[in-house]
């Protein structure tokens, strides 16, 4: 029976236009060119623009945007300049491309390896004999004579070789092992630096696939906005004043950093104190039922909203853990979190602590909330607040013996890590401050919920590990200078500054270089969210002006009467001006405060300070002429049972 060719041919026909029914109904695929054009920059977190001009025939496209970031948030990704067109679908990817392997490099690393490899193996074949030369020595140590009588010499030759020659087995045994792992360890880091090669040779890359259907061939210039983490940008100060007398200049940057996978060359750079990733869902009350529980009660978490960012570069932080009356906290535990990695604070509430990989620091002490707080300065000083459920069940008997209440959780002045640029933001301001001058680097715009800063310039922002700093802002405003002591703590002398109206100027937590008259004074943490009417900012300590506190010594310094012991106490301080100018000065110490009806604390004399009864704290204003001296006096008696002690 024979086939109809016919037939056979329409059939074939028909088999080919179903297959080629699918592509048909796509226009085609187009990968344009992709470049950034804009960035803004947010204090964890970033927003690309960039733009690709397309040529799109009729019906359905396949746009590939290619060669992007591995690190895109899907759902942030937006299209637009499509004219008539539609958007079908969105996309995103992660894609892996091969780069140009360092064959050279790689090839000399295997070449050592192999010869490491080898001296190891021989190292440990050198090993294996000597023990097993040790057994036999050890097995075949006995000496037998049933054939003939040993003497004294020769008893005395085999012990003597025994000897020397287990010795010696021993040394090369040592010597071998040293030597072996000087090699295992030098064939590790080979293997990482050949991994890291390897690595090297593959790279990731974001890809989005646009879908695209356009009713007629069209010219269109695809904006395309996403958002990216591992960037950020938090703020850096350098405050400088040529002296006492005259103006204080800020000098507002920001320090940018990002490792995204993807350069930014020549773009427009947007700096925002907005975080994307923060929950904008409002919180819903619900009705709070009371039911009896059981004794214990989980330690509370404090979830206030800090303003501090997480800072990358910090890799160490220091700093002190207070109460609210100022007291130190002696071990609190100071954990970073993800790691088991942690410190407790010492006796007068210091930690230190290198920092590995986390992001935050968690502050935990029996009692008082849970503080958590992420990791944004070199030096967090840190308020705890009492937990009052637990304390309401709780007597904690510990290191100090001290009152505490209704402690607000805040970080006190020190270190903060987040970069930020440098421009001008206060333009606003000039005429409304005296003394105000102001020299603009950027256009500073209010929103809603935050301030951005549009830089001038363009930057090109490379990703890697390093930092790009920015220049926002650069104005003078008048300040007050004050120095300060208080030698009690310190027999030393700072220069502090107060600056009035400065929450105009939407400053952020951030470290501070001080310069002052021409030279490199320390460093400072600026933090703009202590609630005073006033900022004050430390200056550092001024040689010129030199303070002495010593006791005066008082043969009823220690007496009984009775049943009770006096000890008397009686302080001189003596503070010198050293210095060309008038200087205003304010000298604290204190008197002891009893917190027990046994205790009393009298015969107190101020000196003529300023005496606050309730905290016992003793202040002087001193206004200084040049080289003038300048002494004060307090004393006072503290009377309490013989039988007891009391922490004086």
């Amino acid at each position: 029976m024979h086939k109809c060719p016919f037939k056979t041919n329409y059939t074939m026909k028909r088999i080919l236009l179903l297959l080629l029914l699918p592509s048909l109904m796509f226009a085609g695929e187009v990968k344009p060119k992709s470049t950034i054009k804009e960035v803004t920059i947010y204090r964890s977190g970033a927003q690309v623009t960039s733009e690709a001009v397309v040529n799109l025939p009729k019906g359905v496209s396949e746009v590939y945007l290619t060669g992007l970031s591995p690190l895109i948030d899907q759902n942030s990704i937006q299209v637009s300049g499509l004219k008539d067109a539609s958007i079908l679908s969105i996309s995103y990817s992660v894609n892996y491309i091969d780069k140009k392997a360092d064959t050279g490099k790689m090839n000399l690393i295997e070449a050592q390896l192999t010869e490491k490899s080898r001296s190891y193996t021989v190292l440990q074949n050198l090993i294996t004999g000597l023990r097993e030369e040790q057994t036999l020595l050890t097995s075949n140590r006995a000496l037998k004579g049933e054939q003939q009588s040993l003497t004294v010499a020769q008893v005395t030759a085999f012990a003597q070789y025994y000897r020397e020659r287990h010795a010696a087995i021993q040394t090369e045994i040592y010597d071998a092992s040293i030597k072996s792992n000087a090699i295992n360890k030098e064939i590790s880091d080979l293997q990482q630096e050949y991994s890291k090669l390897t690595s090297a040779s593959r790279e990731q890359r974001g890809e989005i696939l646009v879908k695209i259907d356009a009713p007629a061939p069209v010219a269109l210039n695809l904006i395309t906005k996403y958002n990216v983490s591992q960037a950020g940008w938090f703020p850096i100060y350098d405050i400088k004043t040529k002296g006492i007398r005259q103006p204080l200049s800020i000098f507002y940057k920001a320090h940018v950093y990002q490792n995204t996978g993807e350069d930014w060359n020549d773009v427009k750079v947007t700096l925002s104190t907005g975080d994307p990733n923060i929950n904008n869902i409002k919180p819903e009350v619900l009705p709070q039922y009371l039911n009896f529980i059981q004794e214990y009660r989980a330690q509370q978490t404090s979830t206030k909203s800090y303003g501090y960012k997480y800072n990358p570069t910090v890799k160490k932080v220091t700093g002190v853990v207070l109460d609210q009356t100022g007291m130190p906290i002696p071990g609190v535990s100071v954990v970073e979190q993800g790691t088991n990695n942690s410190v407790q604070t010492d006796f007068d509430g210091n930690y230190s602590l290198t920092v590995r990989n986390g992001q935050n620091l968690a502050f935990t002490f029996v009692g008082m909330t849970t503080q958590i707080l992420p990791i944004y300065a070199q030096q967090m000083n840190v308020t705890m607040e009492d937990d009052v459920q637990t304390l309401s069940e709780v007597v904690v008997e510990g290191y100090r013996n001290t009152s505490r209440s209704d402690v607000a959780a805040t970080t006190v002045t020190s270190k903060t890590i987040e970069g930020r640029p440098n421009a001008s933001f206060i333009s606003t301001l000039e005429g409304q401050i005296p003394g105000l001058n102001v020299s603009t680097g950027a256009t500073k715009e209010m929103g809603v919920t935050n301030v951005t800063f549009k830089i001038d310039k363009p930057y090109t922002i490379a990703s890697t590990e390093e930092v790009t700093v920015i220049t926002i802002d650069q104005f003078d405003m008048p300040a007050t200078y004050e120095y300060f002591t208080a030698p009690l703590l310190n027999e030393n002398v700072f220069l502090t500054v107060r600056v009035k109206d400065w929450e105009k100027f939407d400053l952020l937590p951030g470290e501070a270089n001080i310069y002052f008259e021409g030279s490199f004074a320390g460093k400072t943490f600026l933090d703009p969210l202590q609630t005073t009417e006033e900022l004050v900012i430390s200056l550092g300590v001024d040689p010129n002006v030199i303070v002495e506190r010593k006791q005066i010594d008082d043969l009823k310094a220690k007496s009984f009467l009775g049943g009770t012991r006096i000890i008397s106490k009686n302080y001189e301080i003596t503070v010198r001006n050293n210095k060309a100018t008038d200087i205003e000065l304010v000298l604290m110490d204190r008197i002891p405060v009893s917190q027990n009806k046994e205790i009393k604390v009298e015969e107190v004399k101020t000196g003529g300070a300023d005496y606050d009864e309730k905290k016992g704290l003793l202040t002087w204003k001193l206004n200084m002429k040049p080289k003038e001296s300048v002494k004060k006096q307090l004393s006072y008696e503290v009377r309490y049972p013989k039988e007891k002690r009391v922490n004086m």
